[in-house]
Formats: C-alpha cells, structure tokens, sequence
C-alpha cells in the first residue's frame, strides 16, 4: 500500500502556469534537487515568483519549492538531462551557449550547474541531439541529425564524444549516415563488448533489424546477432511494436515496450535474453 502525506501540499510549483511546458527533469543526487528543462523551442517567459526574464532551466528544492539561488541558462531548448560519471551531468539541446560560453549542443556540468566542458565537433546546423547515455571511462553516446565540423557533407545518426566532448574518432561514425528511422532509437546498453540498441525500427542501416540490434564497441554492426524477425505484433492492432527500454542485471538483458510477440512467439511486453560472451 502507498500512503501519501500532504499530497500538494509544499508542491505548489508544479502548478505554476510558467511550468506548464517544462520537460526533461533529473534529481541531482548530490544536491537532492531537481534539474529541470523546457523543451520548447523559444526562450519561456519567466515571472517574478520564479526568475526574472526568459530561460530554459531551472532547479527545484526537494520540498518542491523553487531554488532561486540556481541560475545557470542556456540560450536554447532543453532535449534531455542525463547523468554522465563522477558527479557530472550532461545536458543536450538546441543551443550554442551555457552562461555565455561556447556550449554547442551539449554541455557537460558539475552537480552544481556550473560549466565544465561543452566544445562538441558539432556544426551550427545540426539539429538538437539526445545525449544517449555515458559510459563508464566517461564517453558519450549521441544519436540525432548531426553535421559535424570537417565533415559538411555527411550527415550522420549515432557518433561517440570522448569525456572532453571531442569526437572520439575510433568510432566507426560513418557507418551510420542519417536514416530517418533513426528518430525511433530510445535505448543504449553498453556491455562489455559493444551496445544493444532498442526502438521502432524495422531496419537498422541498411540491415534488417525489428526493434533491436548490437553494435561493436568500435560503431560496428553485429551481424549474427538479433538477425530474424524480432519483436512484432502490438497489442493494440495497426499500432507498429516497439521497444522503449533496455537494462541489464546481473547475466541478463531485459527489454521492455509495447508487443506481444518475439520471432513469431508470443511474449510478455518484458523479455530477456542471456549475455554470453
């Protein structure tokens, strides 16, 4: 049983007419505060019993009331707010500057907001990327439009950045020139030996792949593996399946989504599947 005290009660923020369009929030663990985004593509008008002016993020006490001492800002949209390693935080969006500074894109910050690193290989005209996830030696994972400095002509959907944000160029990057199916990539799992992707794709570059497809550590794709029908059926009839979370256990992999079937047999909306290496 779940028992609620005060429900509401300290949270009067949430329903402030100026949260309306916030999105994309994470608990910083280290602060137990909440960080918290717009995903709107224009600046959001602020108000005096928040902050001043327009802005795009914005912290929360863990009582639920405004934090008026944070004010970090970018100068653009928020996509995603995603942990990365030793107490830092990454945040991806439409913007070119963090308080003022270079930040193209993605920026990576302490658990205090404060700027530590946000030069990306990204040009001006790629569109917002989702930052995918970190790695454990601190590399990042970007799926998105991106055009990248040196490369005008390529546009691509999956590259890896090194802790600094640089291009990690022993990423095979090119292997993956932008399909549009790539917008339906909602998952990275890194294993010892390379990533499993899940979404709602039918093909993965090229190679027939439904929901799901690895990739070697080098940006490589996992021919023998994942390579029959996959996940299929949805419950819900002329709704395509898919995926829409990864996660590991100990030995296992477990992929949830919206299906009921996996190579012709019927599923629980929960599968797993042994890692063997």
């Amino acid at each position: 049983m779940l028992r609620f005290k005060n429900l509401n009660s300290e949270y009067n923020c949430i329903n402030d007419a100026y949260h309306s369009g916030a999105q994309n929030h994470y608990f910083i663990k280290e602060t137990k505060k909440f960080l918290g985004g717009y995903g709107y593509a224009e600046i959001v008008s602020g108000s005096d019993t928040v902050r001043p002016g327009g802005f795009h993020l914005y912290s929360i006490n863990n009582n639920g009331t405004y934090d008026r001492t944070f004010t970090h800002d970018t100068n653009g949209f928020i996509r995603k707010i995603c942990p990365g390693t030793d107490s830092t935080y990454l945040i991806s969006g439409g913007f070119s500057e963090y308080d003022g500074q270079p930040g193209n894109k993605i920026v990576k910050i302490d658990c205090y907001g404060n700027l530590l690193s946000g030069q990306t290989p990204f040009a001006n005209n790629s569109y917002a990327p989702w930052v995918s996830c970190a790695d454990p030696d601190g590399k990042v994972m970007v799926v998105g439009i991106l055009i990248l400095n040196g490369y005008p002509n390529d546009a691509v959907s999956i590259v890896r950045l090194n802790s600094d944000l640089s291009l990690d160029t022993t990423f095979n990057f090119l292997n993956f020139h932008y399909a549009y199916n790539i917008e339906g990539m909602s998952n990275f799992l890194r294993l010892d030996d390379g990533y499993i992707i899940s979404g709602a794709f039918d093909t993965f570059f090229g190679v027939e792949r439904h929901n799901i497809a690895r990739i070697t550590l080098d940006g490589d794709i996992v021919m023998d593996e994942f390579n029959h029908s996959g996940f299929d059926h949805h419950p819900h009839p002329g709704i395509a399946p898919y995926t829409n979370n990864v996660q590991r256990l100990k030995d296992y992999v477990y992929v949830s989504g919206f299906f009921d079937g996996y190579n012709g047999h019927h599923v629980s909306p929960v599968v797993r599947f042994k890692i063997v290496y």
